[in-house]
């Protein structure tokens, strides 16, 4: 049983980013946008997403989750759809999340997300405790990007904050530091002083493609699987084991925080289990991130 199903927010354009470590750059697909098709092709995908959240709900998916290759915050006119969709829904999703770097979320932004039923901002970010190096990674055009602010708005706006941390070996920026190890407690202290509700550590995914981000996630993540290593070893033997999700990965209670180490994002181990469901741009069901060929209908 999945637990969440991902909705693919159409923008249009490119995406506000460039990250160095973007995923959809290494495995793009041809989704036709329907979104913004023909008057007929919008209608008929809005109907297709009704049916494919429909789909998701009876096979026990609890939450949904606003993402794509661009900002969600990047189609507003979206975002209005899909709380209209949801809404009609028999049994709508009451858990929403929404995935973004922080890009151009300011406090209206945020107050507009809550009022269309968004829960929780899970904030994608490179390095905890330097901006200028997040904003380096991720290429923004926002160049005010401050993660502490950004959590600050979001806790403010009365919404559960899910620091996501991109396992790279820029993730704590130690130069001020007398002590250079980077630890648990280091880097869970400033999730704490963030106001992180969950923390997820994410172990970034690399193809063989040879694309610019498959190349510098290899050069920039060597060090990565050996904090992911520690980190996992402090939480089993000092943390709280909560539960198990759907998926497999288990979930612990670490300084108060919620806290799941997910290895495998993109879902590439043998698995029977099914991780979670994506719905695309062009309004069809898939099971896997990488291929076209993992449409469920």
């Amino acid at each position: 049983m999945a637990q969440s199903v991902s909705v693919c927010v159409p923008a249009l354009g490119k995406c506000i980013n460039d990250c160095k470590t973007c995923c959809s750059k290494m495995h793009e697909a041809n989704y036709e946008n329907k979104f913004y098709s023909s008057l007929c092709d919008h209608v008929r995908y809005l109907k297709d997403v009704k049916q494919r959240l429909e789909y998701c709900r009876e096979k026990g998916c609890d939450v949904a989750i606003l993402t794509g290759s661009t900002e969600p915050q990047q189609d507003l006119n979206f975002l209005k759809e899909f709380y209209l969709l949801n809404s009609s829904l028999d049994k709508p999703f009451r858990d929403i999340e929404i995935q973004t770097t922080g890009a151009l979320m300011n406090e209206d932004m945020l107050g507009f997300l809550r009022e269309l039923g968004v829960q929780t901002v899970a904030v994608s970010t490179f390095c905890i405790n330097n901006d200028e190096i997040n904003r380096e990674i991720n290429r923004t055009c926002d160049k005010n990007l401050t993660l502490k602010t950004l959590c600050q708005n979001i806790k403010k706006a009365g919404m559960n904050l899910r620091v996501c941390l991109n396992m790279t070996d820029h993730i704590l920026d130690t130069s001020n530091m007398e002590d250079k190890a980077v630890t648990p407690n280091k880097i869970f202290d400033i999730c704490t002083e963030l106001g992180a509700n969950q923390v997820t550590f994410r172990k970034m995914w690399a193809s063989d493609d040879g694309s610019e981000q498959s190349e510098w996630i290899k050069e920039n993540c060597q060090k990565a699987d050996k904090y992911i290593e520690e980190i996992n070893e402090a939480i089993v033997k000092n943390g709280t084991y909560l539960n198990t999700l759907e998926y497999g990965a288990k979930r612990y209670a670490y300084q108060g925080i919620s806290t799941v180490i997910d290895k495998d994002p993109q879902s590439t181990e043998v698995n029977e289990n099914i991780k979670y469901y994506v719905i695309r741009q062009n309004g069809k069901v898939y099971s896997d991130w990488n291929s076209p060929a993992s449409l469920v209908f």
